[in-house]
Order: C-alpha cells, then structure tokens, then sequence
C-alpha cells in the first residue's frame, strides 16, 4: 500500500534509486525499476521467439512482445 500511495503524493517525482552502471546516471522510483533499467547495459538477452524459426531474442519481455505486435510487423 505504501509503494502505491506514492502514486498519488508528492514523493511520486523522488527518483532516489541511482544506476549503478559506471557513467549512467539513470534514476528509478523504485529498486525494481532499478534492477530492470540495469539489464540495458548487459548484452543478455534471455527473452526468446518461440515461433519455428525465429531467432529473435530479447532484453525484455516488453521487447519480446513488440516483435509480435501488429504495429512493428
């Protein structure tokens, strides 16, 4: 309840969690934010295609699911 009442209190623009990346200076409300903006700089990609033949891999699931959205085909 406290991480969702930020949403609706001033707190909600405190970007207090820095990347810990050497040159980024990236900030997240949150750890978890954090954590996923961290994976940017790695050349990991363990999101892949499960379509036969596909050898898309990505970052994230949200890529993942860019690459099968309509709009990007």
């Amino acid at each position: 309840m406290l991480q969702h009442s930020r949403v609706h209190h001033d707190q909600r623009s405190v970007r207090e969690f820095a990347c810990q990346h050497e040159g980024c200076h990236y900030l997240a409300r949150s750890a978890t934010d954090a954590r996923r903006h961290l994976v940017s700089h790695t050349s990991e990609r363990n999101f892949a295609c499960s379509e036969p033949g596909c050898d898309y891999r990505g970052k994230s699931l949200a890529q993942l699911r860019r690459e099968f959205s309509p709009q990007y085909q």
